[in-house]
């Protein structure tokens, strides 16, 4: 009988155990990719001013256990508007990435670097860039817009991690 109630007692200790591997919890990009779930970067620069200027995405998802990352840039011309007003853009290049688990970890930064910012007073005027993260889930959406060169600077780096060439704005 105690040699019985010792096997009683004993699974019961180890069936009440913590496991520490299932308690830590992994800071991760996969994390927020759910099924057919895509993170999109966007980014609008101030090359004309007031009116805006040439745009960027990014379009990051899961492809099986690899996380991919799907860049477009488009080019412009000040002078070329659509109906409203707008400048019309045309895909200039694009460009699709497996990414590392060092542009993992700059995709994660860009955004919490991108939502401290948003936290911060940003100078107000007419011109400026934007710069937004939002999940095609619905569930996630951050936008920051600003004439601030930190905003642009926190994008450069980014690049850089990606090996894409940093944005200059040549016209302002």
């Amino acid at each position: 009988m105690k040699i019985f109630s010792f096997i009683v007692f004993f699974l019961i200790l180890i069936s009440c155990r913590k496991n520490p591997e299932s308690a830590t919890m992994e800071y991760a990009l996969k994390n927020v990719l759910h099924y057919q779930d895509t993170l999109i970067l966007k980014s609008r620069f101030e090359d004309c001013g007031e009116w805006g200027g040439h745009e960027e995405e990014m379009k990051v998802y899961r492809s099986g256990k690899e996380i991919i990352l799907h860049y477009i840039r488009y080019s412009f011309n000040c002078s070329e508007r659509n109906g409203s007003g707008s400048i019309i853009q045309h895909k200039e290049s694009s460009d699709r990435l497996h990414l590392s688990d060092s542009q993992n970890r700059a995709v994660m930064d860009y955004v919490t670097a991108l939502m401290k910012l948003k936290f911060m007073q940003q100078p107000v005027g007419n011109s400026g860039n934007r710069f937004s993260v939002e999940n095609t889930a619905g569930d996630l959406h951050l936008s920051c817009y600003s004439s601030s060169d930190v905003l642009l600077d926190n994008y450069n780096i980014l690049m850089e991690e990606l090996h894409f060439d940093k944005v200059e704005i040549h016209q302002r």
